[in-house]
């Protein structure tokens, strides 16, 4: 498989913005996948039963309503 050629690393150079970021600070990028999301979950005291829930609540919002 290629390099990801947003991640090449080059000196501590790159072509991704939020990797230029990490390095600024001195600190390496991890290559390990978020963490899947497990229901029912609570987010800012509001607790979603299902992802369907979740994502429902989440069009709404990102829509004003």
């Amino acid at each position: 498989m290629p390099p990801d050629p947003c991640h090449t690393n080059s000196m501590n150079k790159t072509n991704n913005p939020y990797v230029a970021q990490i390095l600024s600070q001195g600190k390496e990028p991890s290559k390990a996948p978020a963490p899947q999301a497990t229901y029912p979950r609570e987010i800012h005291g509001r607790v979603f039963q299902t992802e369907a829930e979740y994502r429902e609540a989440l069009h709404d919002f990102l829509n004003g309503m």
